[in-house]
């Protein structure tokens, strides 16, 4: 295994992890949202190693701004970040690869298959955005209450999130997210504490005004004709997706993934009874159906 870093030009350097030989066929594994690569590390990536072995090498990076990699200069932009993508397996001598994504890591994956065809041979996702659904405007409303809460951190924006500050950040942004209905019992108390517990390897590095940032860009209006080359591209896409959604995704309307699904002319799309949106990257039950049906995917395309 090798974990290390890797400049991309203009003095970008991604921190990545290799685990497996590069000459055999690569997955790389890309992130949702705010959070650093290790976001695999608790479920995903244990499952999907024990379903489809060492015949895989198994990649995964922290976005230009998150975790370790190097900060992010200028405007957080999705395109930018699917060629920095593809600068990073330039660097890596990575021809083609499999891409599966979590989130935005899912946009992420379609935006480089649309823009670098010849780069991606298969897609697989878990909460899968649609940047051209109407449901948009609610997960828009979910980060504009994410950003006016974050006011509250003003005072630290612009450092990274740290042991001595988890616990702040954790408990204006992320817990009321967790607890949309406020917590009661105790099992909620200990629900929310195993939750804080299990994040806080996943966001440490990555500075505050970051999240702010990314999250503010969630907000933004996206007009007809933006929607209107987002959805071309979809539709250009022809390489076999696997397309995964939670039933009870609270951030991403499953009625959005199954729309993105009928753009996507190559794609299969499962959904996944009572699953949330994060809720499988914690839970190992969940993970490992997620997985097991990715890897299922990847069997029955060779």
């Amino acid at each position: 295994m090798i974990e290390s870093f890797i400049e991309i030009g203009d003095k970008k350097q991604i921190y990545y992890r290799i685990d497996g030989n590069l000459s055999d066929p690569v997955i790389i594994l890309l992130n949702g949202s705010i959070f650093n690569f290790k976001q695999y590390d608790y479920v995903f990536l244990k499952y999907l190693k024990t379903f489809l072995g060492s015949q895989y090498c198994y990649i995964q990076y922290d976005y230009i701004g998150i975790g370790k990699s190097s900060d992010l200069v200028g405007e957080f932009d999705l395109i930018t970040i699917g060629d920095e993508h593809i600068a990073f397996m330039d660097k890596l001598d990575i021809k083609q690869a499999h891409l599966f994504g979590i989130s935005k890591g899912s946009l992420i994956s379609c935006i480089v298959a649309a823009k670098y065809p010849s780069r991606v041979l298969s897609i697989g996702g878990y909460g899968n955005p649609n940047l051209a659904h109407p449901s948009r405007l609610n997960t828009k409303q979910e980060f504009q209450n994410r950003v006016d809460r974050m006011k509250a951190l003003e005072d630290i924006y612009h450092e990274e999130i740290s042991k001595d500050n988890y616990n702040r950040v954790y408990d204006i942004v992320f817990q009321p997210t967790v607890f949309r209905n406020g917590q009661k019992g105790i099992i909620d108390f200990l629900k929310n504490k195993y939750v804080k517990w299990k994040l806080k390897p996943l966001l440490l590095n990555t500075k505050i005004v970051i999240l702010k940032d990314l999250y503010q860009y969630y907000t933004r209006d996206v007009d007809n004709d933006e929607m209107e080359r987002y959805i071309a591209a979809m539709k250009s896409i022809k390489i076999p997706i696997l397309l995964l959604h939670g039933s009870l995704d609270e951030i991403i309307d499953i009625e959005g993934c199954r729309l993105l699904s009928q753009w996507l002319s190559n794609s299969v799309f499962i959904e996944i009874p009572d699953f949330r949106h994060s809720s499988p990257i914690l839970i190992y039950s969940q993970g490992k159906t997620i997985m097991n049906h990715y890897a299922d995917f990847l069997r029955n395309i060779h």
